[in-house]
């Protein structure tokens, strides 16, 4: 079972991240499967694709290394708003900038795990906006 009472606190989280993983990633492909059977758009396609880049990532990199979801999604999610919202690009990165301080600030999670998490979001926007012009 990949999470147990005998393994040390850390070696939960990093269990429950796996099978969490291991339970979404064949949803998100069965996703997938589904919105290319229904002949869904290329741009909700690449959504889908993009979201499960981004858990497979942010996965693997918490097995050995906590990255903070709350702001791979947040940071994905506002600079995804940005692209068709231009001039609020500013005003997204603030509130990822103070959603990122207060994280900090409460001491719920360090700078390294705030700064992880932001890049990932930031890499898996990137992705998806690769991915547009491949998949057209």
């Amino acid at each position: 079972m990949w999470l147990t009472a005998d393994a040390a606190p850390g070696q939960q989280v990093r269990r429950l991240a796996l099978g969490i993983s291991h339970f979404l990633a064949p949803v998100t492909l069965a996703t997938l499967l589904l919105l290319w059977a229904m002949g869904a758009g290329g741009g909700i396609f690449r959504e889908v694709l993009a979201i499960l880049i981004g858990l497979f990532a942010v996965s693997m990199i918490n097995l050995r290394w906590k990255v903070l979801v709350h702001l791979s999604v947040g940071t994905y999610a506002a600079l995804q708003a940005a692209n068709g919202m231009g001039g609020c690009m500013p005003l997204l990165l603030a509130g990822v900038a103070v959603l990122s301080w207060a994280r900090i600030r409460s001491g719920q999670h360090t700078a390294s795990q705030v700064c992880g998490g932001v890049l990932v979001g930031g890499a898996i926007h990137d992705a998806g906006n690769l991915l547009g012009t491949v998949l057209g």
